[in-house]
């Protein structure tokens, strides 16, 4: 008897072909399917949202004044807003304040935070027409061209955040007018010109930061009018001139920055009402800053560490040795400074008063004396010294100290011969010096300090050398 086979095994060498285009046909059905709702909705956004920008107008808002909207499309027109990181909203409904970095209360934009956003280009200056801005956050933007004057129209802002862009041109004075601001944060830009007056007039500020810029010129004496502020940053700046005393009047000060200037002078001793300063909260290096005040210096050591330590000032205890027909050698006490490059510049007159003319310099700040030559006889020379430090990564400040006191010296008509035991011919010296009070010249082992304007003479007599104060 024959056993029939079951249908699906008679069917298989034929059948197995037809299963396998079945499977493939639907598996293609299949990724049609999840893949065309995906290309289908990602394929039109692009052109809707270009059409809707295209036609916005303020005309079409009503949920703040057409003046704020209008503001609004001048900022986003005048940064590239086409090109922000984030501009989601804008310019595409007539609900700005549901836009990207925008807020609202009571019918009005009160912050705009637009920090970090890749926004180009210049503020425009309707900015000034949104009255109720509290906060307007610009900052680490590529911002160009100069602050609008009319920002200071925002009379209820609390916060001006500008810092790290590339904004030049003046600090407009209209800032002073922002009676309730408590933060001006304007460092790390391209601003020139002086510190306007006008900032003393700022009522509530906590905190001025106007450092890194190449603001120049005196710092206004006018800030010490802020009583409310408790950081004030100006370091890494060309601000020039002595440290207004006024400054003491800042009573709520805990940080304040003056470091790598053009600073010159003497330190004011009001600073030292600055109470709230505590230990490092004073800077003042990379200038040209003294202080004489013994009680001053023991607060500056407190608050200021290592403040006269990075000073560009003259050297001291200039004097006069070495004396020969021709030429004399200089020697001083360097500064403290002597790193970072720079050296000390000479110069000479043969009038009190002067012109003075530049001798020479020396190598480096470590160099402690120099030869004056080229010296006529018969001539009163008047010699002065000051240490030029050069600008780099610390201070983009060339500095130059201010002018040593003058030393005067005179050449003898008489000439002599110098023994081998360092003593003179009997004689006159070859050098009449004049020791201004405080010159300490040295000849033969032996050191002499005049009185005032002390005109001297060098003479041997019998095995010793003698000194003698011959006229005033």
């Amino acid at each position: 008897m024959t056993t029939e086979q079951p249908l699906r095994w008679h069917l298989y060498p034929k059948g197995r072909y037809a299963v396998i285009l079945i499977s493939l046909f639907l598996a293609l059905v299949l990724l049609f399917v999840v893949k065309m709702p995906v290309q289908a909705a990602s394929w039109p956004e692009a052109p809707l949202s270009r059409q809707s920008q295209i036609d916005f107008t303020c005309a079409d808002v009503t949920e703040i004044p057409q003046s704020e909207c209008e503001a609004l499309v001048a900022l986003y027109s005048s940064t590239n807003g086409m090109n922000w990181s984030n501009n989601s909203g804008w310019l595409m409904s007539n609900t700005p304040c549901d836009w990207y970095g925008l807020t609202c209360e009571n019918g009005h934009v009160t912050k705009v935070q637009l920090e970090n956003n890749q926004l180009s280009g210049s503020l425009p200056s309707q900015l000034g027409n949104l009255p109720e801005l509290f906060t307007l956050y610009l900052y680490e933007n590529n911002l160009t061209g100069e602050i609008p004057a009319e920002l200071g129209a925002l009379t209820h802002l609390d916060e001006l955040i500008l810092f790290s862009n590339a904004l030049s041109g003046a600090i407009p004075p209209t800032l002073g007018s922002l009676a309730q601001v408590r933060y001006v944060l304007l460092n790390n830009n391209e601003l020139t010109g002086e510190i306007p007056q006008e900032l003393g007039d700022l009522p509530a500020v906590l905190g001025l930061y106007l450092q890194e810029n190449h603001l120049n010129g005196p710092i206004p004496p006018e800030l010490g009018n802020l009583k409310t502020v408790e950081t004030l940053l100006l370091f890494d700046n060309r601000l020039s001139g002595p440290i207004p005393s006024e400054l003491g009047n800042m009573t709520d000060v805990q940080w304040l920055h003056l470091q790598s200037n053009q600073l010159r002078g003497v330190i004011p001793s009001e600073l030292m009402q600055l109470s709230q300063i505590g230990p490092g909260a004073l800077i003042l290096v990379h200038n040209a800053l003294t202080a004489t005040d013994p009680v001053l210096r023991t607060w500056l050591d407190q608050v200021a560490p290592n403040w006269q330590e990075i000073q560009t000032v003259p050297p001291t205890n200039l004097t006069v040795s070495a004396i020969t027909d021709n030429q004399a050698t200089l020697t001083w006490a360097p500064i403290l400074y002597t790193g970072n490059g720079g050296y000390y510049e000479i110069s000479y007159a043969t009038h009190a008063g002067g012109p003075f003319t530049v001798h020479g310099r020396t190598a480096d700040k470590t160099v402690s004396s120099y030869q004056l030559t080229r010296l006529t006889s018969g001539n009163a020379y008047y010699v002065r010294i000051r240490t030029f430090s050069p600008s780099g990564s610390w201070n983009q400040n060339d500095l130059w100290s201010d002018y040593s006191e003058v030393i005067q010296l005179e050449r003898g008509s008489t000439s002599v011969n110098p023994l081998q035991n360092g003593g003179f011919e009997t004689g006159i010296a070859p050098w009449l010096f004049y020791t201004n009070g405080k010159g300490t010249f040295t000849t033969a082992g032996s050191a002499y300090k005049g009185n005032a304007a002390a005109r001297v003479q060098i003479i041997k007599t019998g095995s010793n050398t003698q000194l003698y104060q011959t006229g005033f």
